[in-house]
């Protein structure tokens, strides 16, 4: 029986013949044509779509990257103009560096001295 159905199925194409499913006896050469049309027409669309979004997101980065070398530039004009009130909390704060190390490192010394003492007398 399904031998029969096959063969009442087949269509003889340029004097061959060929056994076609119902299926795919749907799509003509017309209908493969528009669906290849179709297909090329998608497929351009979305990689305009990807080119377009890659252009949008490389403009945002580059206005990003602009924005903050703009703020650099800013900042370092206005150290350079204000250098005199500034030279004062720049002198601060180096001094609290160089006095904060010197501190806990003569406090490290000691403890390490310290220590030394309390595990000799210990063992």
């Amino acid at each position: 029986m399904g031998h029969s159905v096959c063969v009442a199925n087949s269509e003889k194409l340029q004097g061959e013949e060929r056994r076609v499913s119902i299926a795919s006896t749907v799509l003509t050469r017309v209908g493969r044509g528009q669906a290849r049309v179709r297909s090329l027409l998608s497929h351009c669309a979305a990689s305009s779509l990807c080119v377009a979004g890659l252009y949008s997101v490389l403009i945002v980065l580059s206005e990003c990257v602009g924005c903050l070398v703009e703020v650099l530039v800013f900042t370092l004009m206005g150290i350079i103009v204000n250098a005199g009130s500034l030279l004062k909390f720049i002198a601060l704060a180096i001094m609290l560096v160089v006095y904060s190390y010197d501190c806990f490192n003569n406090v490290e010394k000691k403890y390490l001295k310290l220590n030394k003492a309390l595990f000799s007398e210990v063992d």
